[in-house]
């Protein structure tokens, strides 16, 4: 009986020591509600209620990153550009790694669900419209996908995956 004991404690021992290990590295304080996440060349990018903050040492340290006070609920990059969308209207393009940001040509009025890059293709999507840009987000136009609310965007190749309140879409000709 004992060494069955011995061989459960053991067990439980190795188990634990073998899960997965979560330490906690930023808490941002309200109203700063995390989006969205975003990794690419080294650096983290987290989209919040108080703009994007940027790390390049794995999350120890964060930096505000020019567009406090601006919510921001999605983000996505190449490796040329690092692309934003707004809470209250438009689309933010960084060329400087977040340092500085300019508005993209795309109105104002519009909020952004979700963004998806893949080289110089940048999809965007509002609540009921997703746009295209195949020139790194210099022009942009509207796609005839008609899906209800889009919340998701997953790019392989020229293959073009958007999950909607209407369900799973596909394009295999890129969008």
């Amino acid at each position: 009986m004992y060494t069955f004991f011995v061989f459960v404690f053991l067990c439980f021992i190795s188990c634990y020591s073998l899960s997965a290990q979560w330490v906690k590295c930023r808490d941002f304080q309200d109203p700063s509600v995390l989006y969205d996440l975003l990794a690419i060349n080294g650096n983290i990018y987290a989209a919040t209620g108080n703009g994007v903050y940027t790390s390049n040492n794995n999350g120890n340290t964060w930096t505000e990153s020019g567009l406090k006070y601006n919510p921001v609920t999605s983000i996505a990059a190449n490796e040329q550009y690092v692309y934003v969308g707004h809470q209250d209207g438009g689309l933010s393009v960084s060329n400087n790694n977040g340092i500085t940001w300019e508005k993209s040509s795309l109105p104002d009025s519009l909020d952004f669900e979700t963004i998806a890059a893949n080289g110089k293709d940048i999809f965007a999507a509002t609540s009921n419209r997703l746009f295209h840009s195949t020139n790194n987000g210099i022009n942009w136009k509207e796609t005839n996908l008609r899906s209800g609310i889009i919340r998701c965007i997953a790019i392989i190749e020229q293959n073009i995956y958007v999950g909607s309140s209407k369900g799973f879409f596909a394009s295999t000709n890129n969008g």
